[in-house]
Formats: C-alpha cells, structure tokens, sequence
C-alpha cells in the first residue's frame, strides 16, 4: 500500500510497500487422452494488500511463468515443493497478469497416457527491472497439487474374434 509521511523539514513525502503477487491454479481439463491440448487457469491476487500501480496509473505486470510436467503411471504425482525426477518436462508458458483476476495459460500437447501437473511461480528476477522494486518476493507454488493435475487416459484396445466350429455328433469338427 501507500503510505504518506512527512520528514522533519515539513515536506509531504510517500513510502510505497511492496505488494507480493500470487496465484492459485486450478487445471481447465480434467480427464483427456493422449493428443489433446491442455492451459492451466490462474486467479492472481496480492497476497498483503492491492495490486500497485506504476507512475503512469497502470497496474504493475507481473508474468508467471508455468511448467507443465508429466508423469507416468496409474497413480497422480505426490504434492511436494520439488519436482521428481522421474517426471518429464512437457513445456513451459508464461502469463503475464496486469491486475488481480483469472488467466487462462497457453496449451500444451499431451503424448502419453499418465498424468500431467502444472508448477507456477513468479520470480522477481524475471519481472522487468522498473518494476522489480514494488515486489516483495518470489512466488512459487507446489509440484502436484490436485487442482493443478490432469489425468490422461490409458487408450484401450480390444481384439475380438470369433470362430465357428460344426461338431458333429461323433465329436468331429
């Protein structure tokens, strides 16, 4: 926020606190199969207060940077704040919020069945240098969490056939 002040020589003066942006993800496909197109969907907020605006009265952009990860197996991938190995970086997108709101995340192609995660975060160091200074930290969410997690099916194939057999009554075919 915004915080008016006077100094000891009686001068109208301004201190500006930081605000700290973040987000909460939540997948826009739940079920799908391989070959289809996947986007994440972000609420963005501050976390301490309002979304500061620059000199020029825009609101200060802050870009989000997310990475889809898939994961093979029958099981979806355990919550944690680092990424396993075992998990497949699929592509990585980038949002840029001009405000608190909900943005909807670039796609990305899904080639096998398992599930993919998506991990969010927005770094100061990668927001441009005029605005770094209005940020109070990094913001970096968790790997797997439920809401940030599609499931992709298992493609089934079936083979059937069938066979006549003429039995005669002396057992011959």
């Amino acid at each position: 926020g915004v915080y008016p002040w006077t100094d000891d020589v009686r001068v109208p003066e301004t201190s500006v606190a930081p605000f700290q942006p973040f987000a909460v993800s939540n997948v826009t496909e739940r079920l799908v199969v391989p070959g289809d197109q996947i986007s994440d969907q972000l609420t963005v907020s501050s976390a301490n207060g309002v979304w500061l605006e620059g000199q020029g009265g825009e609101q200060i952009p802050v870009t989000f940077t997310g990475t889809a990860y898939q994961v093979v197996g029958v099981l979806p991938p355990a919550q944690g704040t680092g990424v396993p190995s075992s998990a497949t970086v699929l592509g990585t997108v980038q949002i840029t919020a001009t405000g608190p709101g909900v943005y909807t995340s670039p796609t990305v192609t899904v080639p096998n069945a398992g599930f993919i995660t998506w991990k969010w975060e927005a770094r100061v160091a990668q927001q441009p240098t005029v605005y770094r200074p209005y940020l109070a930290g990094d913001w970096i969410d968790d790997f797997g969490i439920t809401a940030e997690t599609t499931s992709v099916r298992h493609p089934v194939s079936i083979t059937s056939e069938v066979r006549e057999y003429n039995v005669h009554l002396d057992g011959r075919a």
